[in-house]
């Protein structure tokens, strides 16, 4: 499955409504699996995020704000494509200083 791609929602964040599969499949990716964490713990998040993505089979995680991947996003983008709204960042991509990123 290398266009799958695994969605992250956090419960309690607020963000545009954002369809998800219509999101992953504007980009070649096609929605296998949402992951909906309620957590504040990066590791945590991260683990829930790559287990999934292993069972999966997933390149990329769409989510529909950076505010539901605030904390995990250059973790995510060291291990697979991030696909927002705005913008799709590339498996590898590298963030600018901890000042410049994006603020959610």
């Amino acid at each position: 499955m290398d266009n799958a791609a695994i969605g992250l929602i956090r419960p309690g964040v607020t963000a545009r409504d954002v369809d998800l599969y219509a999101l992953a499949a504007m980009h070649g990716y096609r929605l296998v699996f949402t992951v909906e964490m309620d957590t504040t713990n990066p590791l945590l998040a991260m683990h829930g995020l790559a287990r999934h993505a292993a069972e999966w089979g997933a390149r990329a995680v769409a989510v529909p704000d950076f505010a539901h991947c605030r904390d995990i996003f250059d973790l995510i983008t060291e291990n697979a494509v991030l696909v927002t709204p705005g913008d799709v960042y590339p498996r590898g991509y590298r963030w600018p200083p901890v000042s410049n990123k994006p603020i959610a």
